[in-house]
């Protein structure tokens, strides 16, 4: 969660870089519009870019993939204009993965939830399995060891990705 994709933060994930290469990168809340009609990041380029398509500030999510490599591809965006969520699949060894990057603002409603699992369904079905990664803002100390409380979010997705078969893996708060 970035909180801005500015000159700053730029210069900090660039700075966090140099020590460790990681292959793909996925940004929550770049508070990019269409004012910024391109970005940049030494080493990187974009696989997807997804604006705040609602009207409200801020927002927005960016997956990059390191220089060189040519294993991710964008496939879709969430279609209702409110969710943030962009889907991929990442071409592996051993065979295509889904890799879902979303940012869900707080407060939102169950909806959010609701739709995930049904792009799930329909964008994992001829993969290997699904990575979710971003900033999902539920919480749910039952199920989310750095969360403050439970709440029916939390709970929600908690279900869903019961159902789904996904397992949470954070270990330590951003």
């Amino acid at each position: 969660n970035i909180q801005g994709f500015t000159p700053t933060y730029l210069a900090e994930l660039s700075v966090r870089l140099e020590e460790e290469r990681p292959d793909y990168i996925g940004l929550t809340e770049t508070w990019l519009n269409d004012a910024t009609e391109s970005v940049t990041l030494p080493g990187y380029h974009i696989v997807s870019r997804l604006d705040r398509r609602s009207g409200r500030q801020r927002g927005g999510i960016m997956m990059f993939e390191r220089d060189g490599l040519q294993g991710m591809v964008h496939v879709a965006d969430a279609n209702n204009l409110e969710h943030e969520r962009s889907w991929h699949v990442l071409h592996t060894d051993i065979g295509p993965v889904s890799v879902c990057l979303w940012h869900r603002f707080p407060g939102a409603n169950t909806s959010h939830i609701e739709a995930f699992e049904a792009e799930c369904h329909q964008h994992a079905a001829d993969t290997l399995g699904c990575l979710v990664v971003g900033d999902m803002n539920v919480h749910s100390d039952t199920w989310l060891k750095h969360s403050n409380g439970v709440a029916p979010e939390g709970t929600r997705l908690q279900q869903t990705c019961g159902r789904l078969g996904l397992k949470q893996k954070v270990r330590e708060a951003a």
